[in-house]
C-alpha cells in the first residue's frame, strides 16, 4: 500500500514486464478508499492503450513526450485539487 501522504501518482504505463497498468490495478484493490490520483503516461498513443490506462483507474493519460507545462497544469488544476482532498477525507 502507498503511504497516506502520497496525494498523486505518475507512472509510465508502458513499460515491457510489471508496466503501469499491472502495478496500478493491485494497488488500487489494496488501497480501499485512499487513492492518490494517477496519471499515465506511455509512448503508445493509440485510442485502444488510453481507454486501458483509464479502465485500470488512470485520472489522466499523457503521451510521450509530455508537456510538462501541461502535466503541472493537470497536477495543479481543481479537478485535482478536489480529487486529493476528497481522498483525504476518505483516510
Amino acid at each position: 500500500p502507498l503511504p497516506s501522504c502520497v496525494a498523486v501518482v505518475i507512472c509510465d504505463s508502458g513499460l515491457p514486464g510489471m508496466d503501469g497498468l499491472d502495478l496500478f490495478g493491485p494497488l488500487r484493490r489494496t488501497a480501499g478508499h485512499v487513492l492518490p490520483f494517477a496519471i499515465a503516461i506511455s509512448g503508445y498513443g493509440q485510442k485502444e492503450d488510453r481507454e486501458r490506462a483509464i479502465l485500470a483507474g488512470f485520472g489522466h493519460y499523457f503521451v510521450k513526450p509530455v508537456d510538462i507545462d501541461a502535466l503541472l497544469t493537470l497536477v495543479a488544476s481543481e479537478a485535482v485539487t478536489r480529487f486529493i482532498a476528497l481522498a483525504g477525507r476518505a483516510r
